[in-house]
């Protein structure tokens, strides 16, 4: 699959391959990759839609996560975003995330509005 690395060098960054779509929506796509020095480390790479209003929306997503990760409280049932989350990639804000069995929207409709 193609590669998805920072355009620019950083400490954090790294190199993904892409194994496949998890799931594609308005606002972004998240796709199944691997960590090109790491082939056993599967991440979820969300790539946000190349807009100025889906830049921001990304810009504040990415805030809020780093906040919640940095809490002591706010990380164990969040998402954890992954270190080299917010770079450029073709003009696609993107996240990494650790992977999940299950979307937001699948959990929801196995567990209920409850959970």
């Amino acid at each position: 699959g193609e590669i998805i690395s920072s355009s620019f060098p950083t400490v954090t960054a790294a190199s993904y391959r892409v194994l496949g779509v998890i799931g594609k929506g308005v606002f972004s796509s998240v796709l199944k990759c691997c960590d090109v020095t790491e082939p056993n480390k599967i991440v979820a790479l969300k790539l946000i839609r190349s807009n100025e209003t889906m830049a921001k929306a990304a810009q504040k997503e990415l805030r809020i996560l780093k906040i919640l990760a940095s809490s002591k409280e706010g990380n164990t049932h969040c998402v954890q975003l992954l270190p080299g989350s917010g770079f450029e990639h073709r003009n696609h804000i993107t996240m990494y995330f650790e992977i999940m069995h299950m979307n937001l929207r699948e959990t929801l409709h196995k567990f209920g509005k409850g959970v």
